[in-house]
């Protein structure tokens, strides 16, 4: 049964139609089986109405640790993995009705990571609240991770002393910023920097660049920052005075992807969120006509779409 999540784990399906796959009706013949009926019916469960919580899971929640690490081969880990690719298969849909269904998903792969703090796990969740208006569930979540990320963070920073891997500092980078950013905590409170999305995006930004060093641009080890943060980062200088600041930044990202392997990106950058636009004819007229540019190329591009942070 692990490995057959584990499998799931890599494949891209509606978890909705799970019952009328092949793999699907082998399991509901398996339910009353004396020794996998119980896993079996979790993974019918999982499908059809998901719990958010591992204990929920008789059997896949059997080894779950809410204190302690548990290894990468326990049930609940493997849980939390496939609840997390259900998660970002609704979580890309374009309707709103559908994202919202990726929330018990993404909720239970952040709960399956116990007290170890899965960054990626909390952004996740984060960017599926922020995409369905569920502001106070981020404030909870400010409430519960957020020092535990900021812990998580200076651990990333001394062991990159030694690997120089900053792949992990991008990750609580990346979660820090979706949790203020969301919560629109432009500008730090209480006068600590780190408390902002401004300081959190603008370091995913400078991280990525540090990754990305020596690396060719065709280079699948690329980090590209997702154009949601770069639209967040955005907001945040537009929200605190600083929209010729806003606009360079679309303006620099968006060229950047019109020159990469995949140019069609730069449509998702300009694009921005229809409830909070940023006005550009704010901007200085020399930044206004290079955003005139800009569009006037990306106009040109088949698009692509859908997703959250």
């Amino acid at each position: 049964m692990e490995y057959l999540a584990d499998s799931l784990t890599v494949q891209s399906y509606d978890a909705r139609t799970f019952g009328d796959l092949p793999v699907g009706v082998v399991l509901q013949k398996l339910s009353d089986d004396a020794q996998i009926g119980a896993a079996a019916r979790d993974l019918l469960k999982l499908h059809k109405a998901p719990a958010n919580r591992p204990y929920q899971y008789e059997w896949w929640g059997r080894d779950f640790r809410d204190h302690g690490k548990m290894p990468d081969t326990a049930r609940a880990r493997r849980l939390g993995r496939l609840a997390s690719s259900l998660a970002h298969w609704f979580s890309e849909r374009t309707a709103a009705e559908e994202v919202r269904l990726a929330i018990p998903y993404a909720e239970l792969a952040l709960a399956c990571t116990g007290d170890s703090i899965d960054p990626r796990a909390v952004l996740d969740l984060a960017g599926i609240y922020g995409a369905t208006g569920q502001r106070e569930r981020i404030r909870d979540m400010s409430d519960e991770y957020v020092a535990m990320l900021f812990a998580g963070k200076l651990d990333a920073y001394k062991a990159a002393e030694r690997s120089h891997d900053y792949r992990r500092i991008y990750d609580f980078h990346m979660a820090l910023g979706a949790i203020y950013g969301y919560l629109e905590q432009w500008t730090p409170r209480g006068g600590w920097p780190p408390a902002s999305a401004i300081f959190q995006l603008e370091h995913v930004r400078s991280t990525a660049e540090l990754i990305n060093r020596g690396l060719p641009p065709e280079s699948k080890e690329r980090v590209v920052v997702p154009a949601s943060a770069i639209q967040l980062l955005a907001r945040a200088y537009d929200s605190t005075g600083q929209t010729d600041k806003s606009v360079r930044l679309l303006i620099d990202e968006g060229n950047a992807r019109l020159s990469s392997p995949n140019p069609r990106l730069a449509y998702e950058v300009i694009t921005l969120p229809d409830r909070k636009p940023i006005d550009v004819s704010r901007a200085s007229p020399a930044l206004r006509a290079d955003w005139d540019k800009l569009t006037s190329k990306v106009a040109t591009l088949p698009r692509t779409g859908g997703g959250t942070f």
